[in-house]
């Protein structure tokens, strides 16, 4: 099958959440998710990663942890979004999460 990767970075530090977006141009349904971050969150705190359709959170996330700077969720998908639609990869801190001076995603999808 057809696929293709979305990716999304900056190299500004973040503290609470941050959001990377793009609308796309067809329908498409994603089912692979990689981030990373350049700072860990330390101990008891988190990144949670999650792909967003319009804003609505799927089923597309993962967590990265404590001393931990990378997550994968290889399991799930994003379920079908429409033509126009704007995905967001949104890094969300869990606790008092380290701030990081970078992070990253990278997202496989293929047309529906």
């Amino acid at each position: 099958s057809n696929s293709t990767s979305i990716s999304a970075s900056t190299n500004f530090p973040f503290l609470g959440s941050a959001t990377q977006n793009t609308v796309i141009p067809i329908a498409l349904t994603c089912d692979t998710l990689y981030a990373q971050v350049e700072t860990a969150p330390g101990a008891g705190n988190t990144w949670d990663v999650t792909i967003r359709d319009d804003a609505g959170a799927t089923s597309l996330t993962c967590q990265i942890s404590g001393t931990g700077k990378t997550c994968n969720d290889t399991a799930n998908t994003t379920g079908s979004m429409a033509v126009a639609s704007l995905i967001d990869i949104r890094f969300a801190e869990g606790g008092t999460a380290t701030g990081s001076n970078g992070q990253s995603a990278t997202v496989r999808c293929y047309p529906d």
